[in-house]
């Protein structure tokens, strides 16, 4: 870990005991650590490296970099979270736990829905149903990329039965800055404004600017809490007795 003043915070250990199933998404969320915290090493080397050092405002190329930084941190809050997702919600909808509730709830309101839903009946009438349900759920659940603090809150915390005293609603709407820079990035090119990156060829992009130490701060907010919500998933597996 670097030891600069905007490195990303270190992660916490990782869950202790054999919950095999939070180990697939510890490991993705290692990996992306240790990518976004290569990352700002990058900006900072590069930086360094121009003739009037880490001094001014930073360089197209080098905020290029931090942007890369929110991008990969997205993408592996989002490969965390569906990992966790796939390797435990089928242990945990065995048991008597909120995360079932909660899918049992969801299949209610899918089976009175007027929509034709073909992979619902498909799966109502297969020789082993649950278990084509749970796949249906998990798909369903998992599906679109996670591009806000409620996507985390709808589709992991309460899907995975999380109680509000381990994962607060508010650290989770604490991360809503990271998912704007993110969304900023990812669907409009840090633009300003359409104007901007239409005219960007001609007379310079007028584009968000960003610092290491709000994306830093950012990346590091969004890697932790998803550590949160693994070790607390663990917690959750262990706890619950089978139904």
């Amino acid at each position: 870990m670097s030891s600069a003043p905007f490195a990303l915070p270190s992660l916490p250990t990782a869950p202790k005991g054999t919950c095999r199933e939070v180990r697939g998404a510890w490991k993705y969320l290692e990996a992306t650590h240790a990518s976004v915290d290569g990352l700002l090493l990058s900006y900072r080397r590069l930086r360094k490296g121009h003739e009037r050092g880490a001094i001014g405002r930073p360089r197209t190329e080098e905020t290029d970099i931090l942007r890369s930084a929110i991008v990969f941190t997205s993408s592996g809050v989002d490969a965390c979270c569906k990992m966790l997702l796939r390797e435990s919600l089928p242990t945990l909808l065995t048991r008597d736990s909120a995360a079932r509730r909660k899918f049992e709830s969801f299949l209610r309101e899918e089976i009175g829905q007027p929509r034709n839903k073909a992979d619902l009946h498909e799966a109502l009438i297969h020789t082993s149903p649950r278990e084509r349900l749970i796949d249906y759920y998990v798909d369903s659940q998992t599906r679109g990329s996670l591009q806000s603090s409620g996507d985390l809150r709808k589709r992991v915390k309460q899907t995975l039965g999380i109680p509000d005293a381990v994962v607060t609603d508010e650290v989770l709407i604490s991360l809503d800055p990271f998912f704007k820079a993110r969304n900023q990035v990812v669907h409009d090119m840090d633009f300003r404004s359409l104007r901007d990156a239409v005219s960007a060829p001609t007379r310079g992009a007028s584009r968000h600017p960003r610092t290491e130490k709000t994306v830093a701060g950012q990346c590091g907010a969004a890697l932790t809490t998803v550590a949160d919500l693994i070790h607390a998933t663990a917690v959750v597996l262990r706890t619950r007795t089978p139904a």
